[in-house]
């Protein structure tokens, strides 16, 4: 599954240049990457897109668990955390301080994604987990339709290993 999105919703001036600046910072061979665009756009996008180099398919790529025969269990590190939701301009700068560096995304380009607009957005929910109060690890669930995605989860570099992901993920199912 790809981890990386272009998401086009724009309107088709404004969202080639966005795909081809997309295309520029993913497609340098360090990220697997895709673009989304909504059935609405796609065929005022099909020529621009081909032109790239993108291929149209037809299905998402997703991970799915079944909630009936699957369970979750509580990792250990869960209570040694401190969880909080993203509503503050604190807690939106500690979401932003794990998750892009954690993703690989550059500063100037976190400033335009990772923005309040976004974190502080309630059709969201990011989380950011503290440890000894520092923030080390952050998470989001967007429910659309039913469906649960749970994203965005990241662990700072030092932090890795200890089950703090798993217990971000944990946190926002």
């Amino acid at each position: 599954a790809f981890f990386n999105n272009c998401f086009i919703a724009n309107p088709k001036s404004v969202e080639e240049i966005a795909t081809v600046e997309a295309q520029a910072f993913f497609g340098e061979g360090r990220f697997d990457w895709q673009c989304v665009i909504p059935e609405r756009l796609d065929s005022s996008y099909r020529d621009h897109l081909n032109l790239h180099g993108f291929e149209m398919e037809s299905s998402f790529p997703a991970m799915v668990f079944d909630g009936k025969i699957s369970t979750l269990k509580k990792p250990g590190i869960y209570s040694e955390l401190e969880i909080k939701r993203v509503d503050d301009l604190a807690t939106h700068e500690d979401f932003k301080t794990i998750a892009a560096p954690a993703f690989g995304i550059p500063d100037f380009v976190a400033d335009r994604i990772v923005t309040t607009d976004f974190t502080l957005n309630k059709a969201f929910t990011l989380y950011v987990g503290y440890l000894k109060g520092q923030p080390v690890s952050t998470s989001m669930i967007y429910v659309s339709h039913g469906i649960a995605g749970v994203y965005w989860v990241a662990t700072a570099e030092d932090q890795r290993g200890k089950g703090l992901g798993e217990a971000l993920t944990y946190h926002a199912t």
